[in-house]
Parts: structure tokens; C-alpha cells; sequence
């Protein structure tokens, strides 16, 4: 429960940052990354985030509409199948005392809050864990553009200067 409590904590002192009173989805690695999906129209708006050791941001941008690679296809496609991933009736079957039978991996959390603050599906558990305590392609999306964003993020780090 505290580690449910410290990446609660963390993350709406990023979520503050995003004052617009619209449904909001978060999902992190570690309490350092952070993937955050705002409904907006027409597309919503999407962010990556990462934090260093005592909280502070070293890293926020808006992921852009790119050119529609293959990969950003199977990306929306992915979103698509999620479902309704703003309304809070999609996490109804979310519950912190999940039936875990495999849990593997780094600590993630992950919240919907709606337009209100009210939270919907919150967890904090292994990035695998079986079952999957929200929608699997919804997890998926989640898991494929944080990691593709860290390793974006890890690439320009570690890039010599020009």
C-alpha cells in the first residue's frame, strides 16, 4: 500500500502540471517514466515524461502527429481496440486486490482520472502481472510507446554532441 500511496503522490504532482478538467490516463515505469494520454478532439494529446532521482522533470514533450509509419498504425490500431479508455465504467473490474498469479519486473502504476479527479483503475504492481488488471491492448499501447520513448529518451542521452 505504500508504494500505491508514493506513485499516487508522484503522479498527481505531475498531473497538476495539466490543470484541463478532461479525462486523463497515466501510466509509469518506476515513478521516473511517464506515458499520459488527455482526451482532447479531434486526436488526443499525448506526453512523455521522465523524472529524475528526486522528482524534478528532466524531460516533457508532446508526442507530435508523425508521418503514419507503419508502426504508428499498429500503434492506433492498438488504441482503437483498447476501447473507451475515458469513461469510467471500462475499469469497473479493476481492483487492488487482484488474484496475481505472475508478477515479474519493474513497479508500474497506472490511474484514469475523469474530468472531476476522481480516480478510476488505479494500480501499483509488476509491469507483468497475470492477470492483467486493465485491458490488454490497452496495456500494450502503454507498454509499446513508453518503452519506444525511453529508448528514444536513452538514445538522445547518450548521443555525442554534434
Amino acid at each position: 500500500m505504500e508504494s500505491l500511496l508514493c506513485s499516487r503522490n508522484k503522479a498527481d504532482r505531475l498531473l497538476e502540471l495539466f490543470w484541463e478538467n478532461v479525462p486523463k490516463v497515466l501510466y509509469s515505469l518506476e515513478d521516473c517514466y511517464y506515458f499520459l494520454i488527455i482526451k482532447a478532439s479531434p486526436r488526443n494529446k499525448e506526453y512523455y515524461i521522465a523524472l529524475d532521482s528526486l522528482g524534478e522533470i528532466l524531460v516533457l514533450y508532446v508526442l507530435a502527429e508523425r508521418t503514419k509509419t507503419a508502426k504508428q498504425k499498429k500503434y492506433e490500431k492498438q488504441l482503437l481496440q483498447a476501447g473507451p479508455i475515458f469513461e469510467p465504467t471500462y475499469y469497473k473490474n479493476v481492483s487492488q486486490r487482484l488474484e496475481t498469479r505472475t508478477a515479474l519486473g519493474r513497479s508500474t502504476y497506472f490511474v484514469m482520472k475523469d474530468a472531476n479527479g476522481k480516480r478510476f483503475g488505479e494500480y501499483c504492481l509488476s509491469a507483468l502481472t497475470i492477470p492483467l488488471p486493465i485491458n490488454q491492448a490497452l496495456w500494450i499501447y502503454l507498454i509499446n510507446r513508453l518503452s519506444e520513448e525511453i529508448s528514444n529518451d536513452t538514445k538522445n542521452v547518450n548521443s555525442p554532441p554534434l
